[in-house]
């Protein structure tokens, strides 16, 4: 740990450990973002799956599948 003025300024961590900090972290993201997305299909608020892809094929430039 690298300090100025007594301060934190630097942490130096194995990647490996600083991997296993992260991990969970992504893992809890991806549970809270499918808890709100089935909320709304619940609720009613969702976005129907034909016109989700539709947008995000516009979105990425991806031609329209037939």
């Amino acid at each position: 740990m690298l300090t100025v003025h007594g301060q934190a300024e630097l942490v130096a961590q194995h990647a490996d450990a600083c991997q296993t900090l992260l991990d969970p972290a992504a893992h809890a993201s991806a549970i809270a973002g499918i808890q709100r997305g089935l909320q709304g299909m619940y609720q009613g608020t969702g976005e129907d799956a034909e016109d989700a892809f539709a947008s995000l094929e516009r979105e990425l430039g991806i031609a329209e599948q037939t």
